[in-house]
């Protein structure tokens, strides 16, 4: 598996998406949760955002009651998170869920989660991906 987070581009994910077809396929996959947490400041600078972190230069004028305008932003954080369960999946403030039939084709492709994965969730109409993650040891979840 870390081998394949080690070579993973962009190129080389965009060849399978690429390469995917539809086909019904059994899945089952443990209970899981993955998360992270991390911080935003070196990015929003790199961006621009320089003022904005400067006690000196920052300029929020309006937010304190006192009208005074010594705020400034310290930090920012970004977390994100991916839980999935009998009841569904729930990614960051989104919920989806997933219907399951009464019956079960027993000539159905099966792909059983037991062993590490990495995980990715993408908008399919704009290519754009919106969550991945790395589920380690999922028989101990």
């Amino acid at each position: 598996l870390s081998q394949v987070e080690e070579s993973l581009d962009l190129t080389k994910l965009n060849d399978w998406l690429n390469e995917m077809e539809d086909t019904s396929v059994s899945v089952q996959v443990p209970r899981f949760r993955v998360e992270d947490t991390f911080t935003l400041k070196e990015e929003l600078r790199a961006m621009g955002l320089t003022d904005l972190f400067s006690s000196e230069k920052a300029s929020l004028p309006g937010i304190l009651e006192d009208g005074s305008d010594t705020l400034f932003i310290s930090d920012a954080y970004h977390k994100a998170f991916l839980e999935v369960n009998e009841e569904g999946s729930e990614a960051a403030a989104a919920t989806a869920v997933v219907a399951v039939g009464r019956s079960f084709n027993f000539n159905r492709e099966s792909f059983v989660a037991n062993r590490p994965f990495l995980l990715l969730i993408r908008e399919s109409t704009i290519n754009t991906m919106l969550f991945t993650g790395r589920v380690a040891d999922p028989c101990n979840q």
